[in-house]
């Protein structure tokens, strides 16, 4: 079978645009894994990769890559390369309609191994997605669906009418940027402004906070079956108006009592959605009432770093029977913990970046592009402890291998 993948945030997507590094790590990894797990089956992938990152020589086990350079729009070259795959595989981000744009080319080819366009552009809109899953009877956040054209005001209004603790965040993200967590009125100019820099033309949620664990639900779709993989815990700092939210990374497994009603909720959520099909995520807060559900995200997620490494099947694998054949796994056996998280690297030359390239804890190296560089590291072992002990020993290692701190 000939596998196409593109990866918006290195694949190109952003040629001739400064790349945020903590987002470049995250997709970077995303693409050299699932590269990987459709090369073990004896699939020919192809890619595309900015140009600035093929100039490194990453080590990525693709057949062919194609370079993407500024004026030449990655959608385009995507586009091109339909007619020698087999199956297309898109991971971007949904924020703008991009992930919508790119599925529906691709959906139309018949080769899509993502979710169709119309699911995409439903789930993707979160205002719409919680009035949804509310009226389904899912458990979301009090949330109220604002327009920035309206002001500074409607959010007081907002805030007033939800009361404290609340959180902040644009109707379509990427990540945390424009996400706030407000604890007081005086805070809310100011969690307005953020979201209104992050998606100046959009709308914005307020939403009532929700205690609990941070955790995600890997699972595979056939676009009317869901068949939940794993648990996995996020990694979230929620931060005031005038800090910035981050998403770190996380452990897979996570062992937890609502492990089975999270799962159970997720693929209701899911199936009740229609049309999702292949890896899907359904972000979730674990708290004392139950699984309340804060995304669906109709894309391979960065948890999927952690799911392939203690599953006892090809991931890939899982995607491509399920979309192509309609086949739904079992949810499969797990072995050990995986801890992958990101972190900040120091400025570097290339043969320092290539010493990164074989050190096996590194999922993606810190290219150097502008600014300060990130890397992304995942450690396997037997206990969630002995992986978060194993992520610190590789960190420390990383730092001696290029020559500086983090």
């Amino acid at each position: 079978m000939k596998v196409l993948v593109y990866e918006h945030i290195s694949g190109g997507g952003l040629a001739g645009r400064t790349i945020p590094a903590d987002l470049l790590c995250e997709g970077y990894a995303m693409l050299a894994a699932v590269v990987k797990d459709f090369k073990g089956m004896d699939s020919s992938v192809t890619c595309l990769l900015d140009h600035r990152i093929f100039r490194f020589k990453p080590p990525l086990r693709a057949d062919k890559i194609i370079p993407v350079f500024s004026g030449e729009p990655a959608a385009d070259l995507l586009n091109e390369s339909l007619g020698d795959a087999d199956a297309v595989l898109v991971i971007a981000p949904e924020a703008d309609g991009t992930l919508e744009g790119l599925v529906a080319a691709v959906d139309a080819s018949g080769k899509s191994l993502n979710s169709s366009p119309r699911s995409v552009r439903e789930v993707s809109d979160k205002a719409s997605l919680y009035g949804s899953l509310r009226g389904s009877g899912f458990a979301v956040p009090e949330t109220r669906g604002m327009n920035l054209s309206d002001g500074v005001d409607s959010a007081l209004q907002a805030a007033e009418e939800l009361g404290f603790p609340l959180v902040f965040k644009p109707a379509r993200g990427v990540g945390c940027k424009g996400l706030s967590l407000v604890s007081r009125v005086s805070q809310v100019q100011r969690a307005f402004d953020k979201v209104l820099r992050a998606s100046p033309h959009g709308r914005y949620l307020v939403q009532r906070f929700v205690e609990g664990v941070h955790a995600s639900v890997s699972l595979v779709c056939s676009g009317d079956e869901a068949a939940p993989l794993a648990l996995s815990a996020q990694e979230v700092s929620l931060a005031p108006p005038a800090s910035r939210s981050r998403y770190a990374g996380g452990v897979t497994p996570l062992e937890h009592p609502l492990r089975r009603e999270a799962f159970t909720v997720a693929a209701d959520a899911v199936e009740n959605a229609r049309g999702l099909r292949g890896y899907v995520g359904v972000d979730m807060v674990l708290s004392a009432e139950g699984p309340a559900i804060m995304e669906i995200n109709p894309r391979l997620t960065t948890s999927y770093l952690g799911l392939r490494m203690v599953i006892d099947t090809n991931p890939a694998k899982l995607i491509k029977e399920a979309v192509m054949t309609g086949r739904m796994p079992r949810t499969p056996r797990t072995s050990g913990y995986t801890y992958f998280s990101k972190t900040r690297a120091p400025r570097m030359g290339v043969e320092r970046l290539r010493r990164a390239y074989a050190f096996d804890a590194v999922l993606a190296p810190p290219f150097p592009l502008a600014g300060r560089p990130w890397a992304l590291i995942g450690v396997h072992s037997t206990t969630p402890t002995g992986a978060r002990a194993g992520f610190a020993k590789a960190r420390r290692r990383l730092e001696r291998l290029l020559g500086g701190g983090s």
